[in-house]
This record gives C-alpha cells, sequence and structure tokens, in this order.
C-alpha cells in the first residue's frame, strides 16, 4: 500500500487509515511525499536543502507511528505529488493507494483536492481517498 503524505490533517488521516489496515499481515506500507519545489540553490547534502528539510518532516510525520509493529518505508521525491503516488504504487506492485482528501494546497471549497484528483486519474490500482 501506498500512502500519501504533505503534513495535513488529511494527509495524517490517511496514514492513520493504512497504518489501521496493515495491521493485518503481510501488509506493506510506503508514505511518499512529492513536492516540485520552486528553487534549490544549495546541494542535496546540506542540511537546509529542500530534500534534508523534507526528510525530517516526513520523519517527524511517521515518528508517533512507528512503535505500532508495521513496516513503513519512507520516500522523499522531487515529483509532482499525484502522478508521483500512482507511479510509486505501480513500481511496488502496490494493491492500494491512499491519500487525503485535501492537502496544503490552499483551494478551498472543492469537495477534492488536485493531488487527490491527480491520483484517481493516474492510478491503476484501487485508491481510497480518506476525508
Amino acid at each position: 500500500m501506498v500512502v500519501g503524505l504533505d503534513g495535513s490533517e488529511s494527509s495524517r488521516g490517511a496514514l492513520e487509515w493504512a497504518l489501521a489496515l496493515a495491521r493485518e499481515p503481510g501488509v506493506e506500507v510506503t508514505a511518499v511525499y512529492a513536492e516540485r519545489p520552486l528553487a534549490e540553490f544549495v546541494p542535496r547534502s546540506d542540511p537546509k536543502s529542500w530534500c534534508q528539510v523534507a526528510v525530517g518532516s516526513l520523519e517527524e510525520w511517521v515518528g508517533p507511528y512507528l512503535d505500532g509493529g508495521v513496516a513503513l518505508e519512507r520516500i522523499v521525491v522531487d515529483d509532482t505529488p499525484g502522478p508521483r503516488l500512482a507511479r510509486a504504487a505501480d513500481e511496488r506492485r502496490a494493491g492500494l493507494v491512499v491519500t487525503g482528501s485535501h492537502g496544503l494546497g490552499g483551494i478551498t471549497g472543492v469537495r477534492l483536492g488536485s493531488t487527490a484528483l491527480k491520483v484517481l486519474h493516474h492510478s491503476g490500482q484501487p485508491v481510497v481517498i480518506v476525508p
């Protein structure tokens, strides 16, 4: 199972939903944080780089859930979130993609955010959208 994270309340709900399901034997979870930074002026190895900050953020988001006995792979990529979640699911032959209904994008008043819509359009696997 692949779950998309961006630090929003909706993505936290998606992670909680995925981890509850992952308590079943044989279920593996991959948490993916994908973002296209506007610009990067330092090497990725620099602690202030987008990549290192994102890795730290992802670790912070999943930290409270690591003691549940579920193996949780974590991926940070410089990519467009929706298509990247779908591609990660294809690469891992995941049976399910889980995402929140709204992330940090700032578009209000719509039922689904842009990432959730893109996952629906790009995924060949079943998709669960957690409000």
